[in-house]
């Protein structure tokens, strides 16, 4: 074993991943966008549990869920309202579950992965399980799809990761619904997905055993920092446009968010930087 994917490794950007884990940066300064998912998500957590909004409080460093914040018909009162008429008519949800699930690459790289939805059922063996998940959005245009679109929820990388971590607990499939609230709007609209045990190991080794690979032979090297592995312009965390406007660490990276990104390196030219240090 050599320790947990996350959701910073899942699809994301190698470099990222190497401010967090490599180099053991503190992350600087949170974007509005993401502390409002923050609070978002703290509200909607307890009107569906509790049937009341949240008490005023400091969520995490820098994120501090006011007053205002919590009133049933302010911003995120009226955000938290809407999502919850989406969630499934059903009993014995589990919020906020934390665990871990087992997962091997198909060449032998065993790992463990982050399980971490926002609302589940309680997996019942041979049984549908529903996993919801609450997102915020700015722009309905960034929003996964259903099968006919062009970011279909079934090529969701979380979505089939926490899927498999359901079957692992029992589940024969995993109706997955990922519920949306425009933060402009109000409006509020879900997407789901019917997973099948069988489809979504396929699809992982497809999709995620080359990421895993990669962290193991980063982790089994030492000398490497975060600079030497490739920045992800595509990411969501560099803006999909080499901007990093909503990386933790653009400073780090490429300068003053809006400069050019930096050059980045290629994966065969980690593999001869490896080398170097092996000899």
């Amino acid at each position: 074993m050599f320790g947990t994917l996350d959701n910073v490794a899942i699809g994301g950007c190698p470099r990222l991943w190497g401010f967090n884990y490599l180099d053991k940066l503190e992350r600087g300064y949170l974007g509005e966008h993401l502390v409002d998912g923050i609070k978002f998500h703290k509200c909607v957590e307890h009107l569906h549990r509790d049937g009341v909004m949240p008490e005023p409080r400091v969520l995490q460093p820098g994120v501090v869920l006011t007053a205002e914040d919590v009133l049933p018909e302010g911003h995120f009162g009226r955000m938290a309202r809407a999502a919850i008429v989406h969630v499934p008519r059903h009993d014995g949800w589990v919020h906020e579950y934390v665990g871990l699930f087992p997962w091997t690459t198909s060449n032998g790289v065993e790992v463990h992965i982050d399980l971490r939805p926002d609302l589940m059922s309680e997996p019942q063996p041979d049984l549908l399980a529903y996993l919801v998940d609450f997102k915020s959005t700015g722009n309905k245009r960034n929003a996964l799809t259903g099968d006919a679109g062009k970011k279909p929820l079934r090529d969701d990388v979380q979505a089939n990761v926490y899927s498999h971590g359901m079957h692992l607990l029992g589940a024969n499939s995993t109706l997955a619904r990922w519920i949306y609230v425009d933060r402009n709007t109000y409006a509020a609209w879900p997407v789901e997905r019917l997973f099948r045990p069988e489809t979504v190991v396929d699809w992982l080794h497809k999709n995620i055993d080359g990421t895993i690979e990669l962290i193991h032979s980063i982790r089994s090297n030492p000398a490497l920092r975060a600079m030497d592995l490739p920045g992800d312009e595509s990411s969501p965390a560099c803006g999909g446009d080499g901007s990093g406007r909503f990386c933790d660490f653009p400073s780090h990276c490429q300068g003053p968010v809006g400069a050019k990104p930096s050059r980045l390196i290629q994966l065969d030219e980690i593999n001869r930087y490896i080398g170097r240090k092996e000899t």
